[in-house]
């Protein structure tokens, strides 16, 4: 895949290292910011709370080609341990960039392995649907545990627009967080 091609933080940094990538709160993360904290890959699943710090974490991962495995913050260290071992007893196979567990809802949660190539193509079809502007911001009050958190802040990436991370939904914060950093998308 060619650099537009990858979800790579080191060359969205490298095409617009001063543009706003990442706003949480008052804290804004450009491009280049994030690639100089993008360097450790994390070592095993990480709980997947809305903050800097778990955008990270998935940039990370995906600059290492390593897999990043999402945990619910609200998963109980009975439900982490058992993700953990999951993830343990299933070798995972070379090319998967994410690991989502599902809901569990037919029987015991199963982790669904993703490709950076589906994410991909899951970003560009976003793309192909709803477009770009040159001025869009995204805002994301979905989990970070969940496909359609990592989504936005995937497409994103892909895109070179900034996320705007919401720790969690409440109306009045959101109706905030659109009028004060110019939102023009939102999931």
């Amino acid at each position: 895949m060619g650099a537009m091609g990858r979800l790579s933080i080191t060359a969205a940094a490298a095409e617009r290292p001063r543009d706003p990538a990442l706003i949480a709160g008052d804290e804004v993360l450009t491009y280049e910011a994030l690639a100089r904290r993008a360097e450790a890959p994390p070592e095993g699943p990480v709980v997947a709370t809305a903050t800097p710090k778990t955008v990270v974490a998935l940039l990370s991962a995906l600059e290492a080609s390593v897999p990043f495995a999402p945990m619910h913050p609200a998963w109980s260290a009975r439900e982490r341990r058992a993700f953990g071992a999951l993830l343990q007893a299933h070798p995972l196979p070379s090319g998967a960039a994410l690991v989502v567990p599902t809901s569990g809802s037919t029987g015991r949660p199963k982790a669904v392995l993703l490709s950076e190539r589906a994410l991909v193509a899951s970003a560009r079809a976003s793309e192909g649907n709803l477009g770009w502007q040159d001025d869009d911001r995204w805002l994301l009050a979905l989990p970070l545990a969940h496909v359609g958190g990592l989504s936005v802040v995937l497409r994103c990436l892909l895109a070179r627009r900034p996320v705007v991370l919401l720790p969690r939904f409440e109306p009045g914060a959101f109706m905030e967080a659109v009028r004060r950093h110019r939102v023009t998308l939102t999931s």
